[in-house]
């Protein structure tokens, strides 16, 4: 698998509001949802990676990388991708480190998102 840069930033504000053409009541109204929802499309990826199922991680892992960089979660985004990738590849091995590590980041997420817009 290529070897990508790490996202300098957690949550990209400035690309949201560009990409949303949106104020910040419609941004937080985006990004609290995605909050909102997060949990459990983590929930449901870690649960399809302890069932082995490869094709359904590939999804969830599309699901929140989409869901990601509309809220501007760009390392919960770049993570998702590489977890996509390595599933759509059969490789659930190295995705472990990868999924152990997401909650960490919506962690970091949630303390910038707090910072910039609340």
């Amino acid at each position: 698998m290529k070897k990508t840069r790490l996202p300098e930033t957690v949550f990209d504000y400035r690309n949201v509001k560009q990409r949303l053409l949106a104020d910040d009541d419609f941004i937080k109204l985006i990004v609290d949802t995605y909050i909102l929802h997060f949990p459990n499309q983590l929930k449901s990826l870690q649960d399809a990676f302890y069932k082995s199922d490869a094709p359904l991680v590939k999804r969830h892992a599309h699901t929140i990388k989409g869901a990601s960089a509309n809220a501007g979660a760009l390392i919960l985004q770049h993570h998702c991708a590489a977890i996509e990738s390595l599933a759509e590849n059969g490789d659930l091995v190295a995705i472990k480190p990868i999924l152990e590590q997401l909650p960490k980041y919506f962690s970091s997420f949630q303390c910038e998102y707090q910072t910039k817009l609340t």
